[in-house]
């Protein structure tokens, strides 16, 4: 609860204490996720909730430049987000 983490939602159940953010645009979900993993991410949702356990609301309620985490993704990921994987059969 008190360390916020971030992961791709696959589609499959999850507990209580999850949330799953589902861009309206699916071309937005790349720099979404680029900013998701960032330290910078959790410090702005801190500002917002900074209680033990957040609230969904909390999540995406802080401040989200699209064009500049557009930038950074295509600059980190410049052929789109990595295939899945796994090395746990």
């Amino acid at each position: 609860m008190g360390e916020l983490k971030s992961c791709l939602y696959a589609s499959t159940h999850f507990e209580i204490g999850s949330a799953a953010m589902v861009p309206k645009k699916p071309e937005n979900l790349l720099p979404i996720w680029t900013y998701c993993r960032r330290a910078e991410y959790f410090d702005a949702i801190r500002k917002v909730n900074p209680s033990l356990f957040v609230t969904n609301a909390s999540l995406v309620n802080v401040p989200f430049d699209l064009d500049n985490w557009q930038k950074v993704a295509t600059e980190e990921y410049p052929n789109g987000l990595p295939e899945p994987y796994s090395d746990d059969p």
